[in-house]
């Protein structure tokens, strides 16, 4: 899978959170979120049409993403884990530690998944 960039983040963003929806609709709420115009979302839905990040149907240019949220994470973390960390998850945690402490909870939930993880 190619790279999703920023841009075709905010797309997919509000097909997400929204579902199908006209390009027209995606249009407005970029301008009103962002300040995007008409021509540099139709751009980048197109190019999300080209990755088969999305699927456009007409009449209407309807959009519906075709990545999920959770698939495209995974993807980005599989990217930054590659290239950041030469693939090593311990590195990549004690990256998270030194720019994010956790809370007692979520030391405990990462416990338990690992233990299920190693079972």
């Amino acid at each position: 899978m190619q790279k999703i960039y920023d841009s075709e983040l905010k797309v997919l963003n509000v097909l997400w959170e929204n579902g199908r929806m006209k390009a027209a609709d995606i249009a407005h709420v970029l301008a009103d979120d962002i300040g995007w115009n008409k021509n540099t979302t139709y751009t980048v839905i197109n190019r999300c049409v080209q990755k088969k990040l999305i699927t456009r149907m007409d009449p209407g240019y309807i959009c519906t993403a075709s990545l999920s949220k959770r698939r495209a994470s995974e993807i980005e973390m599989r990217t930054i884990l590659e290239n950041y960390f030469e693939g090593s998850a311990v590195r990549f945690f004690l990256a998270l530690l030194n720019i994010r402490d956790i809370s007692k909870n979520e030391a405990k939930e990462m416990k338990r998944i690992l233990k299920n993880k190693m079972s």
